[in-house]
């Protein structure tokens, strides 16, 4: 800890005096500071308020620098048009982490197998992210990685002061899981299968529509301001949905009368820079080589 970082602790304490606190730190960070400040509260009176206020601000910027200057290298091995490695992409350009080491895999070429991603992956998908030396491949939890590490930097992809849309953001990114496995897992694998009748077909496609219904009714609703998968303003949410979407558009999806929103919504956030700037490079050179979801 540096002198001067000392000496603010101390001012701080000196100024508020020493009493008694909550147990129970509001989070983490606070409870850092509420210990290195050796139990000052922020209370009786407007002066000790605004000190405290203050004195919060610095430790607080300090302790973000501190873990930004902590954080060990991290190296992306990520696959073109995949919306698990996209999601990873678009967070990362979101916290203004650009130019990061990142090495782009062929699945065709099977190098998602090698042992270089191996070593780290055992499973060997993608994406696959080596931070420091530890293997950190479950995207949902690299995009929460970057969040908190980078927290006070780029965009706050986590609403920070309302508990209520943190509560939002963290079920519609989470029930963005539910778009992978109906639409996904059971309906476009389903799509690929040379065996597949007119009935399981017109059954599965049902399924896909009734999900993706869910989301058109969820922009729907918000009546007012941009519209977003969790209310006004862009977050972890549609970090987890915006490449399912392009996806399912790249495969032949019409965002059609049945789905005003969402093609309002895909349209608009198509230029999002962090979106643009992570688009699949090989959808920019060439069609997709089916048009499976037509179908829908």
């Amino acid at each position: 800890m540096s002198a001067a970082f000392k000496r603010s602790v101390q001012f701080g304490a000196r100024f508020v005096g020493r009493r008694a606190v909550s147990s129970q730190a509001r989070n983490a960070t606070d409870a850092r500071i509420l210990k290195v400040a050796i139990g000052c509260t922020v209370a009786g009176g407007a002066a000790a308020i605004l000190a405290g206020n203050a004195f919060r601000s610095l430790t607080v910027d300090k302790l973000h620098a501190e873990t930004k200057r902590a954080a060990p290298d991290f190296h992306l091995y990520w696959a073109s048009g995949s919306p698990p490695c996209w999601r990873v992409m678009i967070a990362l350009e979101e916290k203004g982490l650009s130019g990061y080491p990142n090495t782009l895999c062929s699945m065709q070429d099977k190098q998602h197998k090698s042992e270089e991603i191996l070593a780290i992956n055992p499973r060997g998908q993608m994406p696959s992210l080596r931070v420091g030396s530890v293997g950190l491949n479950e995207s949902m939890g690299a995009i929460d990685y970057f969040e908190m590490v980078y927290k006070g930097q780029g965009t706050s992809l986590y609403p920070s002061d309302n508990p209520e849309q943190l509560a939002l953001v963290l079920q519609r990114k989470n029930e963005v899981m539910n778009v992978h496995k109906k639409c996904v897992e059971e309906t476009l694998f389903y799509l690929f299968k040379d065996d597949k009748t007119d009935e399981e077909v017109a059954k599965r496609t049902e399924v896909f529509k009734t999900e993706l219904m869910f989301y058109e009714n969820y922009l729907s609703q918000q009546k007012t301001g941009a519209k977003y998968i969790a209310g006004s303003s862009f977050s972890m949410a549609d970090v987890v949905f915006f490449p399912y979407i392009a996806f399912f558009v790249r495969l032949g999806l019409s965002l059609d009368d049945r789905f005003p929103n969402l093609k309002e919504y895909y349209e608009r956030l198509s230029q999002r820079p962090s979106i643009q700037k992570t688009w699949p490079p090989h959808w920019k050179t060439a069609a997709a080589p089916s048009q499976l979801l037509k179908v829908i």
